[in-house]
């Protein structure tokens, strides 16, 4: 779900609207037709689900990479285990959900992604901010400010986007480059990680001044 956010910028209520139709595999594409939100309405002592269609001009198809396919993939696999496994499974119809099969609350999305932040070691933000980054990320891959609206969503630049459309062809590679950036990032942290471990390991293995060799 957080790799979707940060690489396509869906909003946290687009990405837990998701449902398994909304992914072609086969075309290496995704659709974003509705968002998911908890709300507790006035009156009402209880929150529910509501299912709503996206922020105006946000219905969008964006392509996927391998990476992104080979995450839904595992995810799907997971799911499907988790449906066999687990006592009182239900399906709810969406793509991401709780090991029970029910959608995903806003508090636990931010609490998973919070402990990935502390993971990465890294400052913990907003879910959301996702969009920021992954509009960062296409920026410094070279995309163009009408690129970058159309994979966000977003309804600014309202007279190009009525007469102009950005083909899912055109947006893959910018959206390559940047699976390409965050694979790089990953590998270096990883290269970092070892020859930090490697330097303890030496410096550990070195004799104590005053020790009897």
């Amino acid at each position: 779900m957080f790799a979707i956010m940060l690489s396509l910028g869906l909003r946290e209520g687009e990405c837990a609207g998701l449902k398994r139709e909304d992914i072609d595999l086969e075309k290496m594409e995704l659709h974003v037709r509705r968002s998911l939100q908890w709300s507790k309405l006035p009156g009402e002592e209880q929150g529910r689900w509501i299912e709503r269609p996206p922020k105006q001009k946000s219905y969008r198809d964006l392509p996927i990479t391998d990476t992104i396919r080979a995450n839904v993939v595992r995810h799907l696999a997971r799911r499907k285990r988790e449906a066999s496994t687990t006592k009182g499974w239900r399906d709810s119809g969406y793509l991401f959900t709780s090991v029970t099969g029910a959608p995903l609350h806003p508090r636990n999305i931010l609490s998973a992604f919070h402990a990935l932040c502390d993971a990465a070691a890294i400052p913990r933000i907003r879910v959301h901010d996702c969009r920021h980054s992954c509009a960062t990320l296409l920026h410094a891959q070279g995309a163009d400010g009408f690129t970058i609206q159309q994979v966000l969503g977003h309804s600014q630049i309202s007279t190009t986007r009525r007469y102009t459309h950005v083909k899912p062809e055109v947006i893959k590679p910018v959206i390559v480059a940047v699976d390409s950036a965050l694979s790089d990032l990953k590998r270096k942290r990883q290269e970092e990680a070892l020859k930090k471990a490697a330097a303890t390991s030496i410096e550990t293995a070195k004799p104590q001044s005053g020790m009897i060799q």
